[in-house]
């Protein structure tokens, strides 16, 4: 009968039991950025990653792409939720290093946090922060004569925070077909 090598037959040391293993399969060393990473009014606990003085206010996926693709990158934007916040939506890869040779994309940002702060120092000086545009808001969509409840302040109704038409609620005191005994009691005579 074989068994499994141990620490004890010295098969499995410590310089090849993790690293090896690493090397061995393929995986992406894009780092990832959300936008939370970098909002100054987000709490440390919420998801920011740098200090607030470094960050900027309620970054878009939009500015951190374009700052990334003046700085010389490649960002790549993924249609994923962050894990912390439900509601945002997002995120962008990017390689601080170049696959093949190894050597910085960008020579002066060597790591992840580098990399933050530069885009937490770029994104204000954006013509879109310093200029803001006359666009009027968009209009409330309507649904059988109620206005639409957006679920982030702020934001048009029915929009998500990417921009992607997101839900739009039921007019008050109506209720889904099949749903009307699911109510608690007490709460039928709220709906109306």
């Amino acid at each position: 009968a074989t068994r499994a090598p141990s620490m004890a037959d010295g098969e499995l040391g410590a310089a090849s039991s993790s690293v090896a293993r690493y090397d061995e399969y393929a995986h992406d060393k894009r780092i990832i950025i959300h936008p939370v990473y970098l909002n100054s009014k987000a709490t440390i606990a919420d998801g920011r990653v740098i200090a607030a003085e470094h960050g900027v206010e309620n970054p878009t996926l939009g500015e951190i792409i374009e700052v990334l693709k003046h700085l010389g990158y490649q960002p790549a934007l993924e249609d994923k939720i962050y894990s912390r916040d439900a509601l945002a939506r997002g995120r962008i890869r990017v390689n601080l290093k170049d696959a093949a040779t190894g050597e910085l994309t960008v020579p002066e940002i060597a790591s992840r946090k580098q990399l933050l702060r530069k885009l937490g120092e770029s994104i204000p000086n954006l013509k879109s922060r310093k200029e803001p545009s006359a666009k009027a808001p968009a209009p409330a969509i309507e649904y059988g004569g109620a206005p639409a409840m957006s679920m982030v302040p702020g934001m048009g109704a029915g929009m998500s925070p990417v921009g992607m038409p997101g839900r739009v609620g039921m007019p008050a005191g109506m209720m889904p077909p099949g749903m009307a005994g699911m109510m608690p009691p007490g709460v039928a005579g709220v709906m109306a």
